[in-house]
């Protein structure tokens, strides 16, 4: 199983400061709901992207302070329809420079889920308003 990172990554430098960036943090994770996979299945599919999105983007200040805080973190996971309407939604991350990765399981390289880096909630909630979690 692999997948691909959507967004710049940085570079290892400290960017930001411990302020709004890093506080109030929340991971989301988008998954696909139309797959009718069983529920184990399903689960492993959302912790491999939120593993391969924390690693992706371990050097961000942000995901540096959320790994501190083993006992406080926070994940959000929504249901999304289908294929079509995830890849849309990683094109409007990726446009607003929102630091993400697909999940893509392989060897049929189906997109199942977009995790997001950790950010400040009200940085990014907006984004997904239409969603709902994942149920």
């Amino acid at each position: 199983m692999t997948g691909t990172k959507e967004g710049k990554k940085d570079k290892g430098t400290e960017e930001g400061t411990m302020d709004e960036e890093t506080t109030d943090l929340v991971q989301y994770l988008i998954i696909r709901k139309d797959l009718g996979w069983p529920l184990g299945a399903m689960i492993a599919q959302g912790a491999h992207a939120a593993v391969a999105a924390t690693e992706m983007f371990r050097d961000d200040l942000a995901t540096r302070v959320y790994l501190e805080s083993l006992e406080t973190m926070h994940k959000i996971v929504l249901g999304i329809d289908g294929e079509r309407q995830l890849t849309d939604l990683g094109e409007v991350l990726a446009a607003k420079d929102v630091k993400h990765y697909c999940w893509r399981e392989q060897p049929e390289n189906i997109p199942t889920v977009i995790a997001l880096k950790p950010y400040n909630r009200k940085k990014v909630n907006s984004l997904f308003r239409k969603l709902k979690l994942l149920s």
